[in-house]
């Protein structure tokens, strides 16, 4: 699919809205298999990957955790039935699967706030 978007406008839209919610250096790259998505924003959005943190939280590492330490946890877990490999649905997606890593696999003895 061939945008008519200029890939230094789609960066700098990118920065603008990120900037509104994370501080340079603040905020981590989150999704699943985000090595691969890093190298390319270093590659082809320098600057916005300059703005992010050098941290990285892949989401499927926490599937995989729990598979040795808690595979009876993972047993409830729904797939997306929506899942196409896009990066909206990507995301989307991953917000999802931590909101249930969340609830299921981080529980403490004390009440959970409101987010």
């Amino acid at each position: 699919i061939k945008s008519k978007l200029q890939a230094q406008d789609v960066e700098q839209d990118m920065l603008k809205l990120v900037r509104k919610h994370c501080p340079e250096g603040g905020c981590p790259l989150v999704g699943y298999s985000v090595q691969c998505d890093r190298e390319v924003l270093k590659a082809q959005m320098p600057a916005f990957y300059r703005h992010l943190s050098h941290q990285i939280v892949d989401v499927s590492s926490f599937y995989t955790m729990a598979k040795h330490w808690l595979p009876g946890k993972l047993e409830g877990r729904e797939k997306s039935a929506t899942y196409n490999h896009r990066a909206l649905n990507d995301s989307l997606d991953a917000i999802e699967a931590l909101k249930w890593v969340k609830q299921h696999l981080f529980q403490a003895d004390v009440p959970p706030q409101e987010s």
